[in-house]
């Protein structure tokens, strides 16, 4: 996970996230590149998109991989894609597929399962 977010950071130019916990939990896997997260306060979803979209041609969309993630997911990815914005939708796949084999569906929790790996290893 940590490569891989290593090598997402040159392949796109934001990555957006729900939450600070989500941002916190990337910065602590070594992600060093551009996070916005989309429960910024006072703004609403069509706001944050044209602001994202106005500033990056290439987003990551990571938003947990639960049901509520999965819409808010597909629903900034049309808005974005409207826009003309390339959203990175197989590297979300390969994301999710290792959440997956890890057992986790929050972002949130991404660092304290790879703790956990990284000490059983």
């Amino acid at each position: 996970m940590k490569e891989l977010l290593s090598e997402i950071s040159g392949l796109v130019d934001v990555v957006l996230v729900e939450g600070l916990r989500d941002v916190e939990s990337l910065r602590r896997l070594g992600y060093t590149g551009e996070i916005v997260t989309c429960a910024a306060t006072n703004v609403n979803d069509y706001d944050l998109m044209t602001e994202v979209s106005g500033k990056y041609r290439r987003v990551l969309i990571l938003t947990d991989f639960d049901q509520e993630g999965l819409i808010l997911n597909r629903r900034f990815a049309e808005m974005l894609e409207h826009e003309g914005v390339k959203v990175e939708k197989g590297l979300r796949r390969m994301v999710g597929r290792i959440t997956a084999a890890l057992g986790i569906y929050a972002i949130e929790s991404l660092d304290n399962v790879m703790d956990t790996v990284d000490r059983d290893v």
